[in-house]
């Protein structure tokens, strides 16, 4: 028996969908586990990765309107957990770059 090929592409996004989302994870886990006081280096590094996370956060926003607008439930879901897992980052981020 020969599956419908579109249950072979929605599996394949739905693999793909959870690769990339749950790559931040570790990232996630990382940035909350470091508690230490930056030097101003460190500072501008972690600008430098507020401004990318935000753009990935945007780029996932506008992949979640795509997905809704093709009903891509795949796109819809793990853009939605990536953008989700990328703001949490930001949060923590912003918070260590704030004097005090």
């Amino acid at each position: 028996m020969i599956a419908h090929p579109g249950l072979w592409l929605t599996l394949l996004g739905f693999a793909a969908g959870a690769i990339n989302a749950f790559s931040t994870v570790p990232q996630l886990i990382a940035a909350y586990r470091e508690h230490r006081k930056m030097s101003d280096e460190d500072a501008k590094i972690v600008r430098s990765r507020y401004l990318r996370n935000l753009a990935q956060l945007i780029g996932n926003a506008l992949w979640v309107a795509y997905g809704i607008g093709t009903h891509s439930l795949a796109i819809i879901v793990f853009c939605t957990i990536n953008a989700t897992l990328v703001l949490a980052l930001i949060v923590k981020e912003r918070a260590a770059v704030r004097p005090g």
